[in-house]
């Protein structure tokens, strides 16, 4: 009887595993296109990573850095996050008006008036956008959490102080 008991009370608690909503334990990435829109639409930064499939600094920023909770956190809360591999020239991405290759968007958003070729670029790079200010931050290279979570708190601040003299 007191085990036939004790499970009727355990039955509250599983339901209540369903309803308590608990902390996302991944970045939500999505396509390009669809975190450039969703930014715009509600005022919200992009978060870039620039990587390639043979990149170990990038899979270790993935292991490291974006599993921290705390990142994960800041970055669904504050950003739409996406990923692109310049190296792959058969994906294509619209902005604005254009459709361009990974290496290609990445030169408009960083303003690469020199047109250095993306080959050059450090894998993996953080680009912070800014969509509707047209600001574009870059930080290129591996990132550990401590550090990345600075940067972060220094992108949400920049655009609450940006946000702040709009009122």
């Amino acid at each position: 009887m007191r085990l036939i008991i004790f499970f009727l009370l355990l039955l509250p608690l599983n339901f209540l595993s369903f309803v308590w909503h608990s902390p996302q334990e991944n970045i939500i990435w999505l396509k390009w296109e669809d975190a450039y829109e969703k930014a715009i639409a509600e005022n919200k930064m992009v978060l870039l990573e620039v990587v390639t499939t043979v990149c170990p600094y990038c899979v270790k920023m993935d292991k490291e850095t974006y599993t921290s909770p705390k990142i994960i956190d800041m970055v669904n809360k504050n950003f739409y996050a996406c990923k692109v591999n310049p190296k792959d020239e058969t994906i294509k991405y619209k902005y604005k008006d254009q459709t361009l290759t990974a290496s290609e968007l990445i030169n408009m958003l960083t303003l690469n008036s020199q047109n250095e070729e993306i080959n050059k670029f450090v894998y993996p790079t953080t680009i912070f956008y800014l969509p509707n200010e047209e600001k574009t931050f870059v930080e290129p290279g591996f990132q550990p959490p401590d550090v990345y979570v600075y940067m972060l708190y220094n992108c949400i601040k920049y655009k609450e102080r940006l946000d702040k003299k709009k009122k």
